[in-house]
């Protein structure tokens, strides 16, 4: 880097720059320094780069003073995020004080989602005059609202309203332009601020949505306005993201919603409906009735006649499809009343769309051995399903296409067109490396080669943390279930004695991570009959007010699975423990997993090594990033997996986390905690000022 491309970022970054003075809470990092150095390079040379940044390091600022600096040039830029909570942090935080802080630069902010978060004033309008709305209270709030609303955007409400897809803005009933509607549409007035902005803001699933577009339909409008740089926060969500986006799925809801819409429809005949609903039923009916909750299609498939009944099922379904969508077709030819035509043109092309895709999603019934491949790409695709039952017993499938890999989509699409992009996360190295994260995202193949930098927390962990991994437990077992054998149960009692030990050292004021939710229904049996402190439970409540309870709380105990294993973040003396109750291996019996893995040992290479255990470091950073969320807090780290210390491969995980010093005497663990209340006591007790 050039010394004075150098000497600006201090300056901006410094005791003296303007950052100081705008932004609150500011402290100059040199690890924040070093990060905005390599992105700004990367800007520079028109190059990606991969950038982990821990916590406490303000990785947020690190790229956006180089983005928005860079933009003096012009051009537009992207951030992309995977959490909503990040996306309304930038948009109503971080950017207004980044403006503050630079009143020079031409900055114009603006956010993005996708077109169904939006209300379509079109369809609000058709389902005013319909018998379904008549007396919903919900329906009336949302009505004024839509008088009311700057946005239109479903985030606004304070409520959930079940029928918002009947309301929200759709591809297939809009008509753009020529809608009545269109000068004040919700949707299409965020797309012109987007038109209008130099820094837009989006979620990763709009992002490559809109890149999957270009790339099978070049030349057509697309998503996200076009843009020479883009950031991807979050990104070690990017490739399943990605991958989510290149495939497809076709949920059970799917046609039922479409037949509910249809149904108001003048003129369409009753029994093609029924029909269709029938055929639906019966399609999806032997994946409904497995015990297994995900699994390749052909597994619910096993003999000939299964796979025959099921394809011929498919075709006849499809082809009703196509018939509904020629019926829906002249009913709007038909049609006195604008909305009505309206309606029925939308939903034609959108019976006409399920029919398609319903046949890419089902198309081949191959074993894992006999992955399709897409012939325009020979990109090797793979077919599963999932399952899950609602309160009241009623099961829902969705039927899902998945792409093996990604990196040739990305190498194609992304690194070609937009070199200049940035991946940022708190957890993206493996190894101390990125060689796991090139290979993913296709950059193991392509002549671009990235900036590289990992920037370790500002924190002090070696004072304010404890890392307690004991020996008295034994190696981990499964997931418990009922009548287990003797071992597991016995294994099962040790563990939750030692959950409960450290809880009760803590005070309460703990988050309970597990890997498997069986166990966690276990601890929450237990612990409900036994721990003294608020306890809240996943699923009991939704998330974010689960995690406000628990801060209300002060010395509550939280129990969680995947989603509390990144993201939430509670800072200060509410939080003092985070027990991790095993090494978050990927489970091994998903599709998802046995396909790459299946990929990975047909060109003979180590499942473990470069898959499994890459995705455990990850997994395992981000549980331990819990725990330390400012300069002030303290806390232990327990990891209940004696395979950290036993395997060959626990020494690498310990080496991935941050220098906290190591015990395994539980003595040392309520000796830290002691100093640590003496410590809050004296804070507590200074007088207001010092």
């Amino acid at each position: 880097m050039s010394t004075t491309r150098r000497s600006r970022l201090e300056r901006l970054f410094g005791a003296q720059g303007p950052l100081l003075r705008h932004w609150p809470g500011f402290i100059p990092r040199p690890q924040q320094i070093a990060l905005a150095e390599t992105i700004t390079n990367a800007l520079a040379d028109g190059r990606p780069a991969l950038c982990e940044a821990g916590t406490g390091v303000g990785k947020t600022l690190a790229y956006l003073v180089p983005l928005v600096h860079y933009l003096k040039r012009g051009g537009r830029a992207v951030v992309s995020t995977h959490t909503l909570a990040l996306q309304a942090q930038l948009v109503e935080r971080d950017i207004p004080n980044l403006c503050a802080a630079f009143p020079e630069l031409d900055i114009r902010p603006a956010v993005l989602k996708g077109r169904s978060n939006y209300l379509c004033l079109q369809d609000l309008d058709i389902a005013t005059g319909e018998l379904w709305t008549v007396g919903d209270a919900q329906f009336t709030q949302i009505r004024r609202w839509a008088r009311e609303s700057e946005t239109g955007d479903v985030a606004e409400l304070d409520f959930s309203y079940p029928y918002w897809s009947d309301i929200a803005a759709n591809q297939d009933t809009c008509r753009g332009r020529e809608c009545r509607f269109f000068d004040r549409c919700f949707y299409y007035r965020a797309r012109r601020e987007a038109e209008d902005a130099n820094l837009l803001v989006v979620n990763h699933a709009l992002y490559f949505t809109d890149l999957r577009l270009r790339r099978e339909m070049p030349g057509m409008s697309h998503l996200i306005p076009e843009h020479t740089m883009v950031v991807f926060d979050e990104a070690h969500h990017v490739e399943d993201a990605a991958t989510r986006a290149f495939g497809l799925e076709w949920g059970s809801r799917r046609v039922p919603t479409l037949l509910g819409r249809a149904r108001r429809v003048p003129g369409i005949e009753r029994g093609t409906l029924d029909a269709i609903e029938t055929l639906n039923a019966g399609l999806l009916a032997p994946f409904a009735g497995t015990d297994r909750q995900e699994a390749f299609m052909e597994e619910a498939l096993i003999s000939d006649s299964d796979r025959q009944a099921f394809g011929q099922t498919r075709d006849e379904l499809a082809a009703s499809l196509r018939a509904l969508s020629r019926e829906l077709t002249r009913a709007a030819d038909n049609a006195d009343a604008p909305s009505d035509r309206d309606r029925a043109q939308g939903l034609a092309r959108l019976a006409s769309r399920t029919a398609l895709e319903l046949r890419t999603v089902t198309r081949a019934e191959k074993g894992m051995e006999e992955k399709e491949s897409d012939a325009a790409d020979e990109t090797p695709y793979f077919r599963w399903y999932q399952t899950r039952k609602s309160r009241n017993g009623q099961v829902f499938s969705t039927l899902i296409r998945t792409p093996l890999e990604i990196g040739k989509y990305l190498r194609e699409t992304l690194l070609k067109t937009t070199p200049r992009c940035i991946f940022v996360s708190a957890t993206l190295s493996t190894g101390g490396g990125f060689d796991y994260l090139k290979q993913r995202l296709g950059m193991n193949e392509s002549a671009v080669e990235p900036y590289e930098t990992c920037q370790g927390s500002p924190f002090d962990f070696r004072s304010n943390c404890l890392l307690y991994v004991p020996r008295t437990l034994g190696l981990p077992v499964g997931g418990f279930r009922q009548g287990g054998s003797d071992a597991t149960d016995d294994y099962h009692r040790r563990l939750l004695d030692e959950v409960e030990r450290l809880i009760r050292a803590a005070r309460g004021r703990t988050f309970v991570l597990f890997t498997s939710h069986r166990v966690l229904r276990l601890a929450e049996e237990r612990l409900r009959e036994s721990c003294p402190y608020p306890l809240f439970v996943q699923g009991e409540m939704p998330n974010g007010r689960l995690v406000e309870g628990f801060i209300d709380a002060g010395n509550g105990v939280l129990l969680g699975t995947n989603s509390f294993w990144e993201g939430v973040d509670v800072s200060g003396p509410a939080l003092s423990c985070v027990v991790i109750d095993k090494l978050p291996f990927p489970t091994p019996d998903t599709p998802l997993q046995r396909a790459r893995e299946q990929a990975i040992k047909e060109r003979g290479g180590d499942t473990f090594r470069e898959w499994s255990l890459p995705q455990t470091q990850i997994r395992l950073k981000q549980g331990f990033g819990r725990l330390l969320r400012t300069v002030t807090d303290r806390g232990v780290v327990a990891i209940l997996d004696e395979r950290l210390r036993t395997k060959g491969y626990g020494r690498g995980l310990l080496n991935e986390l941050p220098p906290a010093p190591r015990t395994d005497d539980f003595a040392e663990v309520e000796a830290f905690f002691a100093v640590a209340e003496r410590a809050e006591s004296v804070s507590t007790s200074e007088p207001a000022g010092n």
